[in-house]
């Protein structure tokens, strides 16, 4: 359906976000050093100095873009993104903030407790070659796995009245989750996902609700705008986010393989 299409359905039109707007954390001391995940969990490490500095720079610029309306915050529970956000609201006019939920689905892709160098090192190669969606660290997740909790997110957003009537809903999390959120909203496929990539720490991507336009059910259009780099070899312009080609069709009474595979990135 339409409405499946172009994006899952918040509780009414009306009070949707104008905006929804996704930001990764500032440089982390992971970002410079990946050594520092063998003896420090994941979701303790910490900013750097320079991560503060574009945290703070992220801010001006939301509040910028915010002006005289305000934003609700989703922020995952890691100390580096909790720390991202404490930057961004000290840059934030007092009328700007409208609340915030620190929420556990919007955490990073699990890599498996305390990280060996090397064996990562490995793991991560190995994962260029796999396939970052269904590749799975051991005693971690894939990204599929993430993907689920996404999904699982984006339900609960559709029920959550914390943030009705607010024109910006934000969430300050991790490369990988925005991603997966863009994949999820917008119904990529896995081979468009594994043409993206994470976006720059501090890095936006800004949804903004098309102008007088619903779906069939009456609910808004999101256009998707990013200065992240991310969709750097995708068309971003609406008509083409879920035109994906689709080797296999039913055609007359019956299910067909329109061209062969390898045309397809399969």
């Amino acid at each position: 359906s339409a409405s499946r299409t172009l994006g899952p359905r918040l509780p009414s039109a009306d009070s949707q976000p104008r905006r929804i707007i996704l930001i990764r954390h500032g440089e982390s001391l992971g970002t410079v050093d990946e050594r520092a995940y063998v003896s420090m969990a994941d979701w303790c490490v910490p900013v750097t100095s320079h991560g503060n500095d574009q945290a703070l720079e992220a801010g001006r610029s939301l509040s910028r873009l915010l002006g005289k309306e305000k934003a609700f915050f989703y922020v995952s529970p890691y100390k580096r993104t909790m720390q991202t956000l404490h930057g961004i609201l000290q840059a934030l006019q007092p009328h700007q903030m409208q609340g915030m939920r620190v929420e556990p689905r919007l955490s990073e892709q699990q890599f498996g407790n305390f990280q060996d160098y090397d064996e990562m090192l490995r793991c991560k190669k190995e994962r260029a070659v796999f396939g970052r969606f269904y590749y799975r660290f051991p005693n971690g997740e894939s990204g599929l796995d993430v993907y689920n909790r996404v999904d699982s997110l984006v339900s609960t957003m559709r029920r959550d009245s914390s943030f009705h009537d607010c024109d910006n809903l934000v969430l300050v999390t991790h490369g990988l989750l925005i991603r997966l959120f863009l994949m999820r909203w917008y119904q990529w496929s896995v081979i468009r996902f594994e043409r993206t990539r994470n976006p720059d720490n501090c890095g936006r991507v800004v949804m903004v609700a098309a102008p007088q336009t619903r779906t069939s059910g009456g609910m808004r259009h999101y256009h998707l705008h990013e200065d992240a780099g991310i969709l750097a070899d995708l068309d971003t312009r609406r008509e083409n986010w879920t035109s994906e080609p689709n080797p296999i069709r039913y055609v007359d009474g019956q299910w067909r393989v329109l061209a062969p595979l390898d045309n397809f990135g399969i």
